[in-house]
C-alpha cells in the first residue's frame, strides 16, 4: 500500500504534464471559438482609387451614348438608369435650374453655394464648388476646388489637384493625381496624392550643425547593440546635435532632442518625441503617440496606435519616395507637406498649432 500511493501520484503528475501542451487544442475542439474564416483584405480597403476607377467604368458602360450626344449636339441629355436613378448629362450649369439626379458634365462644372447632391458628380474638366455645398462623391478629370465649409460624404478624386477651403469636412477617401491642398480647420480621414499640403506655407530653415556620432556607451541601459539596431530597456533621450547611425528600439519613451539625425528608424513601446529639426531617414513607430516638433524631416512611414501630432513646417516622405502616415487620430499643423498616404482611422484635422512634446 505504501508503494501504490506514490506510484499513483507520479502517474497523475506525468499525465498532467503531458496534457498541458494539448490543452489549447482540446479546448478549441470543445468550444470551437476560432471557426470564423481568416479575414481577407479586399481591394476596396487597400486601393484608395478603387471607387473612382469603378465609377469611371460605370460611366463608360451605362452613359457613354448620352455623353457622346451631349458633346456632339451641345445639348443636355436627361434620362433614368435601370435602378431608377435619374441622370443629367449637361454641358454646364447656369445656377438657376439644378440638374436632376446623377450629374455628368462634358466640360468644367461650377456648383453654386449650399447645394446638396445625393448622387455622384462627374466633370470632364474641373469642378468648382461654392461654400457650404455637400457632395456624395465627385470625380473630375482635372481639378476640384471646394470653397469653405464644404462636405464630402464618400470620396473625391481629381486627375490633377484638389483644393479645399477652411473648415470643410472630408469623409472617406480623397485622392488626386498631382496634389491635395487642405486649408486650416479641415477634417479628413484618408488622403492620397504625390503631394499633400496643409494650411498656409510655413518654412522652417534647416539648421547647419556638425553632428558627432553616438556610440552605444553614450546611452544608458543598452541591452543589445548588434544586428544593426540598439535595444534599450526603459526610456531614452538622444542628446541634441548628434547623429545615430543605426535603428533604435526602446521599451519606454524615446525623446530625440533638437537637430539630431537618425540614419535609421525609431520605435518605442510607448511614445516618440521628435525635437525641432530632427531628421529620421527610416520610419517612426510608437505603440501610443508620435509627437513631431517644427521642422522635422522623416523619410519613412510615421505610425502610431493612438495619435500622431505633426508640427509646423514638417516634411514626410518625398516626391521620389512616397510614404504613409497612419494612426487613429492625426493632428497636422499648417505648413506640413507629406507625400503618399495619410490615413486617420478615426479623425484627422488641420490645426493651427500642435502639442510640442520634445
Amino acid at each position: 500500500m505504501d508503494i501504490v500511493l506514490p506510484a499513483l501520484v507520479l502517474i497523475a503528475i506525468v499525465t498532467a504534464w503531458a496534457y498541458l501542451p494539448l490543452a489549447p487544442a482540446v479546448r478549441e475542439l470543445q468550444e470551437a471559438t476560432d471557426v470564423a474564416p481568416v479575414r481577407v483584405v479586399h481591394a476596396p480597403a487597400v486601393d484608395v482609387h478603387h471607387f473612382a476607377r469603378g465609377y469611371r467604368t460605370f460611366l463608360v458602360e451605362h452613359l457613354s451614348a448620352p455623353m457622346a450626344r451631349c458633346r456632339n449636339e451641345r445639348r443636355d441629355q436627361l434620362g433614368q438608369l435601370e435602378e431608377g436613378i435619374p441622370y443629367s448629362v449637361v454641358t454646364g450649369w447656369d445656377g438657376r435650374t439644378p440638374p436632376v439626379g446623377m450629374i455628368v458634365c462634358s466640360r468644367s462644372l461650377f456648383v453654386p453655394p449650399r447645394g446638396v447632391f445625393r448622387f455622384e458628380i462627374y466633370a470632364a474638366g474641373s469642378l468648382l464648388g461654392g461654400e457650404m455645398a455637400a457632395y456624395k462623391a465627385v470625380l473630375a478629370e482635372r481639378d476640384i476646388e471646394l470653397d469653405a465649409r464644404s462636405t464630402s460624404l464618400r470620396w473625391l478624386h481629381a486627375g490633377s489637384t484638389i483644393r479645399v477651403g477652411p473648415d470643410s469636412r472630408l469623409h472617406g477617401r480623397v485622392s488626386a493625381g498631382t496634389a491635395i491642398e487642405l486649408a486650416s480647420g479641415c477634417y479628413f480621414e484618408r488622403l492620397n496624392a504625390p503631394r499633400i499640403a496643409f494650411g498656409r506655407d510655413v518654412r522652417v530653415a534647416p539648421v547647419q550643425v556638425t553632428r558627432t556620432p553616438l556610440v552605444a556607451n553614450d546611452l544608458p541601459r543598452v541591452l543589445d547593440a548588434s544586428a544593426g539596431r540598439w535595444l534599450i530597456r526603459g526610456a531614452v533621450r538622444l542628446p541634441p546635435g548628434r547623429r545615430l547611425e543605426t535603428d533604435l528600439v526602446a521599451t519606454g519613451d524615446v525623446r530625440v532632442s533638437k537637430d539630431v539625425q537618425v540614419v535609421g528608424s525609431v520605435k518605442s513601446h510607448r511614445d516618440v518625441y521628435l525635437g525641432m529639426g530632427v531628421e529620421v531617414h527610416g520610419s517612426v513607430v510608437a505603440r501610443r503617440n508620435v509627437y513631431m516638433s517644427e521642422g522635422c524631416l522623416v523619410h519613412g512611414p510615421v505610425l502610431a496606435e493612438n495619435t500622431v501630432f505633426v508640427g509646423a513646417g514638417c516634411r514626410i516622405g518625398s516626391p521620389s519616395t512616397p510614404t504613409t502616415v497612419g494612426a487613429k487620430r492625426i493632428h497636422v499643423s499648417e505648413g506640413v507637406v507629406a507625400h503618399g498616404t495619410i490615413w486617420a482611422h478615426h479623425e484627422g484635422v488641420v490645426a493651427a498649432r500642435t502639442p510640442n512634446g520634445a
